[in-house]
């Protein structure tokens, strides 16, 4: 913020009041999408194909070669959302959420050109750190920049500075609908800026 400030920018305090309930939304509408979009992939018309002895066993070999276990997670989270039952209580409710959680931006952008958020809750961490992390661990990284992604707005990070384990520490700006011109320049300042650097 300061760095912003140092060249020109008024820094304002915003409120976004639904975004505490982003995350839960994408993890819900993500996955259902995922579901229905990787259906295709059964080995017969899309993908990897492992041949079995009947239909369903080489459905089931395809799909259990071809997709990681993040990818076979999402599926069946999805699968579940979309199901009978569950359909108006899980993934309706998320579309409505994400229609708040929109607005919210919208109401926040006729006071403010750009909004300025970490990217995510810790530093950087390694890959062998990422590694010991369970999925809802590794989900809770995504807490600032989901919101973005829901909302359907143009955003940027920038790295600022070193943590302690030489890893970037990294900046979100997120713009209007449209107007990326800000959105680079207001990156720009930052990048110029800060006590980053690539060695």
């Amino acid at each position: 913020m300061e760095i912003l400030k140092a060249n020109g920018a008024e820094i304002k305090e915003i409120s976004l009041p639904n975004i505490k309930y982003a995350l839960a939304t994408y993890y819900i509408i993500a996955p259902a999408e995922a579901s229905s979009n990787l259906a295709r992939y059964d080995g017969l018309r899309f993908g990897l194909r492992v041949d079995g002895a009947s239909l369903d066993e080489m459905y089931e070999n395809s799909r259990s070669a071809g997709f990681g276990a993040e990818v076979k997670r999402r599926i069946m989270i999805g699968t579940y959302v979309l199901s009978a039952g569950y359909y108006d209580a899980y993934y309706l409710k998320a579309l409505n959420v994400r229609k708040l959680i929109r607005q919210d931006y919208i109401n926040a952008f006729k006071e403010v050109d750009t909004i300025l958020t970490p990217v995510a809750p810790t530093t950087a961490f390694t890959i062998e750190e990422s590694k010991s992390f369970d999925p809802v661990t590794n989900y809770l990284q995504d807490v600032f920049t989901v919101p973005v992604n829901l909302a359907k707005l143009p955003a940027i990070s920038v790295p600022v500075k070193k943590a302690e384990n030489s890893l970037p520490i990294g900046m979100q700006l997120i713009g209007r609908d449209f107007d990326e011109e800000t959105l680079f320049k207001s990156a720009y300042v930052l990048e110029q800026n800060n006590s980053w650097s690539r060695k």
